[in-house]
């Protein structure tokens, strides 16, 4: 009986931990989706007008041209988790 309890204990133990890790998981993706339409819109407002004489663009904008090149080219993006991973190891 006692040994039924302790697994019940370390299965709830994990279960609460894949569930931490999945929100933080919607949490680092919520994040660099952020990041990405930023740096985007620093890049773009920064050498588009300079180079080719385009118009300035804003932060709306600029997500959609990320989320337009993910779909033709695929996610090229860096994960910020991935980052994150190689700077703890």
């Amino acid at each position: 009986m006692l040994l039924l309890v302790i697994q019940m204990v370390k299965s709830k133990k994990k279960i609460h931990k894949k569930r931490g890790d999945m929100i933080e998981n919607i949490f680092t993706k919520i994040i660099s989706i952020f990041l990405k339409g930023l740096v985007i819109l620093i890049l773009w407002n920064w050498l588009m007008p300079l180079l080719f004489h385009f118009v300035k663009i804003n932060y709306g904008q600029a997500c959609g041209i990320g989320i337009l090149a993910g779909c033709i080219f695929g996610d090229y993006y860096i994960e910020l988790s991935n980052i994150i991973k190689r700077l703890e190891k």
